[in-house]
């Protein structure tokens, strides 16, 4: 299942990145069913012009299988744009509109597109998690404690979940430090 949302996306297709070429411009498809399930990485062309409008249809009808529900595109730059209206286009409308149009039709779902460079990306989905995603109609994950567990002391604290900073107090006993 895909879960970290951006992070998945680099690595599925990072490696087949042609970095040697410098007129090189891939664009990929990554398709996911209804639980957001892996099935594949698709190079749609390997000189892409950048305009997503005008590539839709040929996108669409790449990922348009009966188990595929989502898909990502992933592009390839030579250096990411850095000004923040890259998702614009010249008329200010986003530049996953159009896909997002031809798509929806079709019942699949364009949940973001992807710009690579050899040492960076960024992204008009999510970059960190699904959890924090805006559509509310991706499937959600959550991890649950199984109850046999209920009476262990967990291993961190709930105000601070990524860590151990919380767990234990201070002690003023010399022979601890």
């Amino acid at each position: 299942m895909i879960i970290d949302s951006g992070w998945d996306f680099v690595q599925l297709t990072s490696a087949r990145m042609n970095w040697s070429d410098p007129d090189s411009r891939r664009l990929f498809v990554v398709g996911m069913d209804r639980d957001l399930c892996y099935f594949f990485a698709r190079v749609v062309t390997e000189r892409f012009n950048g305009d997503l409008s005008s590539s839709a249809e040929q996108v669409v009808d790449l990922v348009d299988e009966d188990y595929i529900r989502y898909f990502a595109t992933i592009e390839q730059v030579p250096e990411l744009d850095t000004h923040d209206w890259w998702v614009h286009d010249a008329d200010g409308n986003s530049i996953t509109a159009e896909l997002e149009r031809v798509s929806e039709a079709r019942g699949i779902h364009h949940i973001g597109h992807y710009q690579l460079d050899p040492t960076s990306w960024h992204s008009t989905g999510p970059m960190h998690s699904f959890r924090d995603y805006y559509k509310p109609d991706l499937p959600k994950f959550e991890i649950t404690r199984p109850p046999q567990y209920d009476g262990w002391r967990r291993a961190t604290k709930s105000a601070d979940r990524f860590g151990f900073s919380d767990e234990f107090e201070e002690t003023n006993d010399p022979a601890i430090g």
